[in-house]
């Protein structure tokens, strides 16, 4: 959960634009007087001015267990010294030259590294739509520690303090550790896993997503969703979407193909006299063997049209074939009887075949699956670093 929804109890960062939060909103949260703590700080509106003082707070909170940094509402104290406690006051309204693209550059060229996630979000005034106050929900960091301008801070209390030589080596330390378990446990398998695919991508079997399903949404993950990579986490969850995808229409492709060559060769048959069930046609390749020994290679036709592949390529490309002598093509009747065709008998029912197989959707889906998983992969690939 966001600091904001926690807040707020409103998300405006989910989906397409998320639910606003309105100068209602404010003036209601301003009224619950919720005490400035380790996860909320109060910031005057003058303070757009100060992004030196201002990326040490939010550098602090991303050091420490992230928070929430009101730009635009003042403060009130209550007590004094070691019981002094902070209260949001009053909304205090930008000026007309403050922009939120202005407040994030300010802060991006002065926090190193840049802290993954930060988001502002904007509320407006009801009646002049160019006056504003910022509300920056801060992440608690796992690339940590992140130096602001002045050097590193931690939030202590409703404070940021500076942090001493052993807090920064050991958060140095333990963000290095994290980075590794993530190369080791994730980017290195993952990369494997996803080049493994693409290249070796079979139009006619499913896609083996154990290393994801095992592995990456169970114990590996953790190191992933550590870092809060989202960019990177939506193109892992995207790329193996559309494989389980493509996995749960493939059981249809062998049953779609073989009726359509069944249905081609029957309706062959028939006009020919021959009224028998048909049980498959097949293409069979007389070659020399390796050893000059006469072979007979049975060509998997439904293997050939789901990949879109020529029996000629098939052929060529076939290791156990070193010689071909002649192709025969047979229509075989369940009885156990066939029927050899010429090869323009052959090439007639074939072309009723391929142009049935290209009308089909569901096969065309899976075509287009296929070449998406190529693509997203490459995509993907290209956002894993190490």
């Amino acid at each position: 959960m966001s600091f904001i929804e926690k807040y707020f109890g409103k998300n405006p960062f989910i989906g397409d634009g998320g639910v606003k939060i309105t100068e209602k909103d404010i003036l209601e949260f301003i009224d619950r007087k919720i005490e400035e703590n380790l996860n909320l700080d109060y910031k005057n509106i003058d303070k757009f001015e100060d992004p030196d003082d201002l990326s040490n707070k939010i550098a602090s909170f991303a050091n420490s267990d992230g928070g929430l940094l009101i730009l635009g509402i003042s403060e009130v104290s209550i007590g004094e010294d070691q019981n002094k406690k902070f209260f949001p006051d009053k909304i205090t309204w930008s000026k007309s030259k403050y922009k939120k693209e202005t407040l994030e550059d300010r802060l991006f060229i002065r926090i190193k590294p840049w802290i993954d996630n930060l988001r502002i979000y904007v509320v407006r005034n009801d009646i002049d739509a160019s006056k504003e106050i910022y509300i920056i929900d801060i992440p608690k960091s796992n690339n940590k520690p992140h130096m602001s301008k002045n050097g590193f801070y931690k939030r202590k209390n409703f404070s940021s303090d500076f942090m001493d030589y052993n807090e920064i080596k050991n958060m140095f330390m333990e963000t290095q550790i994290l980075k590794e378990k993530l190369i080791e446990n994730i980017l290195l398998p993952l990369y494997g896993n996803v080049d493994e695919i693409i290249k070796n991508i079979n139009f006619e079997k499913e896609i083996n997503t154990d290393f994801y399903d095992i592995n990456l949404n169970r114990k590996y993950r953790y190191y992933l969703d550590k870092f809060e990579n989202r960019l990177l986490t939506k193109k892992i969850d995207d790329f193996y979407e559309i494989i389980n995808k493509r996995n749960n229409i493939i059981s249809y492709w062998y049953a779609i193909i073989n009726n359509i060559i069944n249905n081609a060769i029957s309706n062959y048959a028939k006009i020919n006299g021959y009224n028998e069930p048909v049980n498959n046609m097949d293409v069979r390749a007389i070659v020399n063997h390796i050893y000059n020994k006469e072979t007979e290679i049975n060509i998997p036709i439904d293997k050939l049209l789901l990949n879109r592949q020529s029996i000629d390529n098939y052929i060529q490309t076939n290791p156990v074939i070193i010689n071909l002598i002649r192709y025969k093509y047979l229509i075989i009747f369940k009885s156990g009887e066939h029927m050899e065709l010429n090869p323009i008998q052959y090439n007639n029912i074939w072309s009723e075949i391929l142009e049935n197989v290209n009308k089909n959707l569901i096969l065309n889906s899976i075509w287009s699956l296929s070449q998406e998983i190529i693509e997203k992969g490459s995509n993907l690939k290209d956002n894993i670093s190490f």
